[in-house]
């Protein structure tokens, strides 16, 4: 009977056979894409800034590419995936070369088998870090494991199945083996990855410089940032109480994902610090439409200078409902669409009192100063965490727990009793 389906024809019949041709260029292909996207990544790391096209910096991209997760000893993590998609590509060469001989054949196998291993296994650990641990999607890199996973699933199906020793190809050792090998190899990367300091951004601090706090009460003003950016509280929208003993200044941009985790970080922390601070909230939109200091508009953030007017308005029109809003535009994982948010906007202050708002110069003036004030500032990133009398916090801290033990060292917050606690007090 003539075999119609080539592709499917395995190399088992015999010490000579070889994969069928289709399946060699295929895969072949396959690894060529993720090597690529790899080689990609490995360059943009060393540039200027360090990121791929179409991800600007505060992107859900420039969160995973810019983390402790994206390096090992000082290296992108894409180097070492270069090394093993080509190897992976060399590989298939010898195992479809009728001149190689079959211990040749089949140690190339084993190699491929092995790495197959090694890219699901680490592919599962990056998801696993970009969904559950970073809260961010890097698209590139996402391709990347697509690629490598595709490689390794035609590897599997193509690979010998003979038992070692028998007269037809077989792997050297036993496919149960090579996977162990795969779990130890990306099990000591891991390892390595968690052992090393973070070579990621974690978050920097400025220096204290001439701050002030003229003290709780009517006409409030405070002073950071070196003294560049000067603050009436009255004029600000707020998070707590303008008479807080503390004020934390949040610079940010509503679509940010690093600033929406450290949101989340202020906002909890008023559960564990009652009555002991206030958030002042300064967008600083990342936009080169409202901030001519950026150098390129990112996609995820086309909205956000009037994201940034929308919040402030709504400031304008109703201080107390400023505080709802804003905690709503950080609650989606994506930036709200404009539309919604103007429509939540309406529903929280009303049409005209926000028309009238919106028409008012002083809201673009507010934005121009918050960008001026961070231009000048030497942050080289966002959220922005400054008080007075205070090292601003630059960048998102790693955990929350990093920002409370830096609130609770340089400010002298002091937390909540546990319930433990409360009652060793009391007896």
């Amino acid at each position: 009977m003539v075999d119609t389906n080539p592709i499917e024809k395995r190399s088992i019949d015999g010490a000579n056979a070889t994969p069928a041709r289709a399946w060699a260029w295929l895969v072949r292909l396959v690894l060529l894409v993720a090597a690529s996207i790899a080689t990609y990544l490995s360059i943009v790391a060393f540039s200027q800034y360090g990121l791929p096209a179409g991800c600007g910096m505060g992107s859900s991209c420039a969160e995973v590419l810019t983390s402790r997760w994206s390096s090992i000893i000082g290296l992108p993590v894409s180097l070492p995936a270069i090394f093993v998609y080509t190897s992976m590509l060399l590989a298939t060469f010898v195992v479809t070369a009728r001149s190689s001989g079959s211990a040749r054949r089949s140690w190339a196998w084993g190699a491929l088998v092995w790495l197959s291993f090694v890219v699901c296994l680490s592919a599962a650990w990056f998801i696993v870090v970009q969904y559950f641990i970073l809260d961010s999607i890097c698209r590139y890199c996402m391709a990347v494991h697509a690629a490598g996973l595709m490689a390794a699933a035609l590897v599997f199906w193509q690979m010998p199945t003979a038992a070692p020793g028998t007269a037809s190809l077989a792997l050297p050792i036993p496919k149960q083996w090579l996977a162990l090998l795969g779990l130890l190899t990306v099990a000591c990367f891991i390892a390595l990855q968690w052992a090393m300091p973070s070579q990621g951004p974690a978050a920097a601090r400025l220096p204290a410089g001439q701050n002030a706090d003229s003290g709780p009460g009517a006409g409030r003003q405070i002073a950071l940032l070196q003294g560049e950016l000067q603050l009436a509280l009255d004029e600000e929208p707020i998070i707590g109480s303008s008479d807080a003993d503390k004020m934390l200044v949040l610079m940010f941009d509503y679509c940010c994902p690093h600033c929406r985790r450290a949101h989340t970080y202020l906002l909890d922390a008023f559960d564990r610090y009652p009555d002991q601070f206030a958030i002042v909230a300064l967008p600083v939109p990342l936009n080169t439409d409202c901030n001519p200091t950026w150098p390129k508009t990112g996609s995820r953030f086309k909205d956000s200078c009037e994201l940034a007017r929308l919040a402030l308005s709504v400031a304008k029109a109703d201080r107390q409902a400023f505080a709802e809003f804003d905690r709503w535009l950080f609650e989606s994982d994506a930036p709200r669409e404009l539309h919604e948010a103007r429509d939540h906007a309406i529903q929280l202050v009303g049409s005209a009192a926000l028309e009238a708002a919106l028409a008012e110069e002083a809201i673009d003036e507010r934005i121009h100063r918050n960008v001026s004030a961070y231009a000048s500032s030497n942050a080289e990133r966002i959220p922005v965490v400054a008080s007075p009398g205070f090292a601003a916090v630059v960048g998102r801290p790693s955990s929350a727990d990093e920002l409370y033990g830096i609130l609770e060292a340089d400010l002298q917050l002091v937390p909540r009793p546990t319930s433990g606690e409360r009652d060793d007090r009391g007896s």
